[in-house]
């Protein structure tokens, strides 16, 4: 049976002129995991299911406005990057993952819908930090959305975590200019990857609220918390 993987490879040098866009690509998008990061295409325009209609407004109203430029640090099929990239004032938009599959996807709905100020790239975030230049400079706006988890101990997608709070807040920092929107599992008990947990060892008991907080306010300011879905959405303002 052939995987939507191969079917991406195979339709992934397809242009904007098709008049359709791939069903694969479709496929992939609408059976989204998890389902509130759902959407489907019609006519060239983006459709977020309810869910994620709902967790985008709850994202979007922490947006500075105006929105000059936003990079999403876990992109999945780009939702928000492209959701940004489509406002007036929004000159441009990044997303990085490390999972091919879905970058390419990314790409393929960045011709299909002829989004010409969205980048997405296949980098980890100290790669990113690293050489921001290349980028132009540091973005307005920094996502970090249900992935700190795979950032700190690693995932089956990338093994290496970087196992230490204020290694990566001061490499956000260096890459958001303004306003870093957080949220995440800040409790241990609740990561999803507890294999890399235990890897982890006795690190792994610095993974809670009060260590992550802590780190973030060398950097950040926090200006307000509310809730996306079970877990906490901070706004956060780059010191």
């Amino acid at each position: 049976m052939t995987t939507i993987k191969n079917w991406l490879n195979k339709v992934f040098s397809r242009t904007n002129s098709d008049k359709e866009l791939p069903e694969a690509v479709r496929r992939s998008i609408e059976l989204e995991y998890p389902s509130n990061l759902g959407f489907t295409v019609r006519q060239r325009q983006l459709y977020p299911s309810s869910s994620l209609a709902d967790r985008y407004k709850k994202i979007h109203r922490l947006y500075p406005q105006p929105l000059n430029s936003l990079l999403d640090l876990s992109c999945s099929k780009g939702y928000f990057v492209f959701a940004a990239a489509a406002e007036k004032t929004c000159e441009r938009a990044l997303g990085i993952d490390v999972y091919q599959p879905d970058l390419q996807v990314c790409q393929i709905l960045k011709q299909y819908i002829n989004s010409h100020n969205t980048q997405f790239e296949n980098l980890r975030l100290m790669e990113l930090s690293n050489n921001i230049s290349n980028w132009g400079s540091a973005f307005q706006t920094v996502l970090l959305i249900n992935s700190y988890q795979y950032l700190f101990f690693g995932s089956d997608r990338e093994s290496e975590g970087y196992l230490d709070h204020d290694k990566i807040f001061a490499a956000i920092h260096k890459i958001c200019s303004k306003r870093f929107i957080f949220s995440n599992r800040v409790e241990v008990n609740d990561c999803q990857n507890q294999d890399a947990v235990k890897k982890a060892g006795l690190i792994a008991k610095n993974y809670n609220r009060e260590a992550i907080l802590d780190a973030l306010s060398r950097y950040f300011t926090l200006i307000s918390e509310t809730q996306l879905g079970k877990y906490p959405l901070w706004k956060l303002e780059a010191k």
